[in-house]
């Protein structure tokens, strides 16, 4: 069973569970076992796998570049096999990912990845984007214009609109 590919379907499986747990040195574990199998079956949609959970991990254990890294490498060779699904599920761990790389990635970065995996969920005959990504960019949308909430203000409405100037002018 070592050589075939349910092993290599289990590992993936084993390391989802774990990430769910949050187990994630046990996930991490998994998925090294995962991109092992997937160089011997010489099998790219573990390899992409592999990596898109060792974002996870990495990321979850604190090392946020080297989970960006694991996360780029499993969009370039999901964008190089055609891998629509496997693209996407790298652009939402990149999403993730962008808000704990400070001086790395672009205001609006997170909101490009995931509006990008909208667009490729779009693209499947008959698949509806899943909930979560929907509301993963909900949650983008005011990072990305800057938009901030102060809980103390009980009457909270648009004051005032920064324009691409640095001055701000007032909405009502």
């Amino acid at each position: 069973m070592q050589g075939s590919r349910l092993h290599g379907q289990i590992l993936e499986a084993l390391g989802a569970v774990a990430v769910e747990l949050q187990h994630h040195s046990d996930a991490l574990h998994c998925f090294r076992m995962l991109a092992q199998r997937a160089e011997a079956l010489d099998a790219f949609d573990f390899r992409i796998q592999a990596k898109i959970g060792l974002g996870k991990c990495l990321h979850a254990l604190g090392e946020p570049h080297s989970a960006w890294r694991e996360a780029e490498d499993a969009l370039r060779m999901a964008r190089t096999q055609g891998a629509t699904e496997l693209q996407i599920e790298a652009l939402l761990v990149l999403a993730r990912i962008n808000d704990d790389l400070p001086g790395h990635a672009q205001p609006g970065e997170a909101l490009q990845h995931l509006d990008e995996a909208l667009a490729l969920a779009l693209s499947i005959p008959g698949m509806h984007p899943p909930a979560h990504l929907h509301e993963a960019r909900a949650h983008q949308v005011p990072d990305a214009f800057g938009v901030r909430h102060d809980a103390r203000d009980q009457h909270a409405g648009l004051r005032g609109v920064e324009e691409g100037d640095g001055q701000v002018h007032d909405a009502r």
